[in-house]
This record gives C-alpha cells, sequence and structure tokens, in this order.
C-alpha cells in the first residue's frame, strides 16, 4: 500500500534500485525540477538530497496533502480501507517497518503539589495540560505533549531544575524531528494564527484564548513552513522579543518566498519582556500585547534597523 500511495500521489516519478525505490521531484524544495527526492517504497522513509532533509512515510503524506504531520496517519489508513486492504476493525494494527511509535513511553499525569505543579503554576500555566515521568531517559523531567485527539505523536522533555541539557526530545529513530512538528492548533480556523519559538509561549497564547503553536526554535524549518502554507487565517510569527526571535523573522520570510506563501505579520512581546509566558507571568494580558498589536512584516525596515 506504500508503493501504491506514492505512486498515485506522487506523479512524475521514476523507479529505481531494482523497483524499490521511487525517484522524483522535492515535496520540500519546491524549486526542485531534477529529481532529487528518493522514497523507499518499502519502509516510505524518504530523503531529499536538494535540502537535505529526510522524514517518515506520515509525514510524507502530511506533506503531500498539506496537512499537519500528526494527520499523515489518519490519512493513509483511510486510503487503506477504501482500497479494501486493511479491515476497519484492524486500523490499529498497521505498523510500518523502521518507524517508531513514542507511544511505549510511560507518562503520568502531574500530582498536586509534586515539583511537576509547583513549576507548572509558576508559570501560571494549566498542569493538566503536561505529564511527569518518574523513571527511564526523562526520568525527573516535566513532558510537554504534542497530542491530538489521536494520541501522543511528539513530546520534549524539560528539566525542573539547572539540569543540562534543559530539553530532552526523542532520539531520531522515533523517526520524527522537532523540527518537522507543529504543536497542535486548529487548522480550521480563520482566525490569526501566531507562532511561537517554544511550547510554553504557544501554551500561553491558547491559555488565553488564542490559536497558537510554535516551531520548536526560532529558525524554522521547510517542512514546518509546508504545513503552515494552507492556512486559511492570518499567520502572526510571535518570537521572542531579541536578536534571536528577530534573526528567525528574517529566516521565516525567506522560507515564506521560497514556498510561495503570502506576506504574514509579526509581533513582539512588549519592551521589558523577553517572551509571552514571561508576560503572563507577570500578570499581564496577553491578548491586549498580542492580538491587537500584530502588523505586517517588512523586511527591508528589518534590516535598516539592525544597521
Amino acid at each position: 500500500m506504500i508503493r501504491d500511495w506514492v505512486q498515485s500521489n506522487i506523479k512524475e516519478g521514476r523507479l529505481q534500485s531494482g523497483g524499490r525505490e521511487w525517484v522524483c521531484n522535492s515535496i520540500v524544495d519546491t524549486s526542485d525540477y531534477k529529481r532529487h527526492m528518493s522514497v523507499n517504497l518499502e519502509t516510505g522513509l524518504w530523503q531529499c538530497f536538494k535540502s537535505g532533509e529526510t522524514g517518515n512515510f506520515y509525514q510524507l503524506v502530511s506533506i503531500v496533502r498539506g496537512v499537519p504531520y500528526h494527520r499523515g496517519k489518519e490519512i493513509f489508513y483511510s486510503y487503506c480501507i477504501e482500497n479494501g486492504q486493511l479491515p476497519e476493525q484492524e486500523e490499529a494494527k498497521i505498523v510500518l517497518p523502521e518507524i517508531k511509535s513514542l507511544e511505549n513511553e510511560e507518562f503520568k499525569q502531574i500530582e498536586e503539589n509534586s515539583a511537576a505543579d509547583i513549576y507548572v503554576r509558576g508559570r501560571m500555566l494549566n498542569p493538566a495540560r503536561f505529564y511527569y515521568a518518574d523513571s527511564g531517559r526523562y526520568a525527573g523531567r516535566l513532558i510537554i505533549p504534542f497530542e491530538d485527539e489521536h494520541g501522543l505523536f511528539y513530546f520534549t522533555a524539560r528539566a525542573l531544575g539547572d539540569r543540562t541539557p534543559k530539553y530532552l526530545n526523542p532520539p531520531s529513530e522515533a523517526g520524527v524531528k522537532s523540527s518537522h512538528v507543529l504543536l497542535p492548533y486548529d487548522t480550521e480556523s480563520t482566525d490569526p494564527l501566531f507562532i511561537t519559538e517554544g511550547a510554553f509561549d504557544a501554551i500561553a497564547l491558547k491559555e488565553s484564548g488564542l490559536n497558537a503553536t510554535c516551531t520548536n526554535g526560532c529558525s524554522p524549518s521547510l517542512i514546518q513552513m509546508r504545513y503552515l502554507r494552507d492556512y486559511r487565517g492570518p499567520i502572526v510569527v510571535a518570537y521572542d522579543n531579541d536578536d534571536a526571535g528577530r534573526e528567525g523573522l528574517e529566516r521565516f520570510e525567506r522560507l515564506r518566498k521560497r514556498c510561495c506563501m503570502p506576506t504574514f505579520n509579526h509581533v513582539f512581546p512588549p519592551d521589558g519582556y523577553k517572551d509571552w509566558n514571561e508576560l503572563l507571568m507577570k500578570g499581564e494580558q496577553i491578548t491586549a500585547a498580542c492580538a491587537s498589536e500584530y502588523k505586517p512584516y517588512d523586511w527591508s525596515n528589518s534590516i535598516l534597523s539592525a544597521l
């Protein structure tokens, strides 16, 4: 079914390596016209030699269909059922080769008055949005989940104290990278979508009633931009109020042009605040400082202001 889906949905490719690979134009870099991408038709793993991006099959499906990563599995299941290859009651039994699941991680709900509970409440966020790991690789860390109605598809583990590294992500063998996912948001909304650097800031905006996601840093990837390209409402980049955040805006602008996306908007936290969660922690109203203050991004003004 992987072979059928790829050849049906990625046109103008050719078979290679004895029929095991599909070589085609990149689905990530739209300027590619010399077939710099290869898809393994047995596992669905792919690589774009022009951009250097790699990924798993569910990610391939999500990019081709223009939906967030976590929808890729659902779309492929539906395709299998429609083509009579998978009885509906056995839907959950699909396991693709070499694509690890995150479902084996054992995370717990945060207990009241625990260190994790105190930490999250100190950030003025709802502990019910998070988990805690008390054993294994992530023991003693707060788990920031990327999940929707279908379950967990990614996470990052934040140290509660001064431990290093501050954040631990799932190993690359899991088949998903932080640059390949976005914190779930309302994809059907036409309200402004605010894009922050980190999950804490995006959650702070969500808890203030805004539609928000994050790019897991101030360097958005081509894959994340492809996910955002079809959003029907205004896109507002709300990166940190520092030099790195401003550099992130410039990268977002370059990738926007590369992906043929319309002009986006931007907004920074007010002077004196580095990020949106800090604003919330100081008791300030995010919606007044965020939703009403954004404006179109002007790359030329950004460059001139830096001189």
